[in-house]
């Protein structure tokens, strides 16, 4: 239903307009307690309030919604919005199984777009609102079309001993699925990313003695290559 705009108005039908109860009910304890700025309908000025601010109510108002839109190399893009809407956090559900779960959650700042990373296999997405988890999005697919790892780099190096300096390069690879970054491997445990083709690394990152040291290429469909030619130097 919806309250009139003009004639009489009571307090039993602005309970009725909200589905509560009507018991204990006062205008002071519906307009600060029981509507909220979110509300589809809400008295024009603060409490005390009298039944002729009841009149005129937005029922147009939009209700709180999460919309996601697309997804992009690693980013879920989405909208809040609703009448008088607003969220601190979000959470992220991921799940590779089905549209229905099961989740995987990450709970964050609500700004779009919002880093979930490149999947390795087709992934649905929902969000949820941290506070009030009845507010959910949509669920949205990432379909993996492309299970093509990218060729695997050609490495080479050169280690400046008095200055502890390890300057790593390889060729940049091509793959269908643009853009390609790399993995940085010290004795296959994985160390860093890197988007360009070539990184100089100093001090912490170079051991005493033997260091064997690779890179993978990585597409934007999350597809991995494999190890490139290792380059080993003796660190003293």
């Amino acid at each position: 239903m919806a309250l009139n705009s003009s004639g009489p108005l009571s307090l039993g039908n602005i309970c009725a307009e909200k589905s509560i109860s009507s018991t204990n009910a006062s205008l002071t304890t519906l307009s600060t307690t029981n509507i909220t700025a979110a509300s589809s309908a809400k008295p024009n000025g603060t409490a005390p309030h009298s039944i002729s601010e009841f009149y005129g109510y937005n029922h147009a108002a939009i209700p709180p919604s999460i919309t996601i839109t697309n997804y992009s190399a690693g980013y879920l893009y989405f909208t809040l919005s609703g009448t008088g809407y607003s969220t601190s956090a979000i959470t992220v559900k991921k799940s590779t199984v089905s549209a229905s779960g099961p989740w995987s959650n990450d709970t964050g700042s609500p700004s779009s777009p919002r880093n979930v990373g490149i999947p390795s296999a087709t992934t649905w997405y929902q969000i949820e609102d941290a506070i009030n988890p009845s507010i959910l999005s949509n669920v949205y697919q990432y379909l993996k079309t492309d299970n093509t790892p990218p060729p695997a780099p050609t490495l080479t190096g050169s280690y400046n001993n008095p200055g502890r300096a390890l300057t790593l390069s390889w060729n940049v690879v091509t793959d269908p699925s643009s853009p390609v970054t790399y993995k940085l491997y010290s004795s296959n445990v994985f160390q860093t990313n890197n988007t360009s083709n070539t990184v100089t690394l100093y001090g912490a990152w170079i051991n005493q003695g033997s260091n064997s040291w690779t890179v993978r290429a990585v597409d934007a469909a999350g597809n991995i290559s494999s190890n490139s030619n290792a380059y080993t130097f003796i660190a003293s």
